[in-house]
């Protein structure tokens, strides 16, 4: 049996939810594809000793469940360059990717305040809070970058005439727009739709409440 693109099996499972890395039950789903392109792999009784590479989505996600943020995005661009993943996708983890970098900045931005002496409270014009600066600058940039993929992934939730966006893809949306977007009347409007989603509209509930 010839060896078919892990993507074509992931496919065959269920339309892209083989991508889905953030919600319940998507870790499931990109199991159960690998286990049957193993099989599948297994089974290849041809003579062909071609070297089979993985797919750029699937370095995508090892690169991803490993923190390395920035080797997640070079492969997911190479992806969408080939055309190997649908567009929804291809935004909405470029964003979650941005997101998790914003996150890490951000931590890091507060553990050097902590160790130069500042806090929330510190005056603005503390000329301590200029050697941080800079992580500041990468946090709001992936902040930026994080927001402007979310967003556009929303605007290819239906691709070639299929609708590729899972409703519980799109809460989880959502519910990262409502942690970068730049208003609280935007955020609002993300809680809101992120409560669709079972596993998150207690969270996204409570948060609402608190804006």
């Amino acid at each position: 049996m010839a060896k078919k693109n892990w993507l074509d099996v992931a496919k065959d499972i269920t339309v892209g939810t083989a991508v889905n890395m953030i919600l319940p039950g998507g870790a499931v789903v990109y199991a159960v594809g690998k286990a049957v392109y193993d099989n599948l792999s297994s089974d290849d009784e041809s003579d062909d000793t071609e070297d089979v590479r993985p797919n750029n989505v699937v370095l995508a996600i090892e690169a991803f469940d490993n923190e390395d943020y920035e080797e997640a995005l070079e492969y997911l661009e190479a992806a969408h360059a080939n055309n190997e993943i649908w567009s929804f996708h291809y935004y909405r983890l470029t964003g979650m990717c941005h997101y998790n970098l914003m996150e890490k900045h951000r931590t890091e931005y507060w553990e050097k305040a902590e160790e130069l002496g500042l806090t929330e409270d510190t005056d603005e014009d503390d000329s301590r809070w200029e050697q941080i600066a800079h992580i500041k600058e990468k946090t709001l940039e992936e902040q930026s970058l994080a927001n402007d993929s979310l967003k556009e992934s929303l605007n290819h939730k239906v691709e070639g005439g299929d609708f590729v966006a899972d409703p519980e893809m799109v809460a989880g949306v959502f519910w990262l727009l409502a942690g970068v977007c730049n208003s609280r009347y935007e955020q609002r409007r993300y809680d809101m739709a992120a409560m669709a989603c079972d596993s998150l509209r207690k969270d996204a509930k409570q948060e609402y409440n608190s804006v």
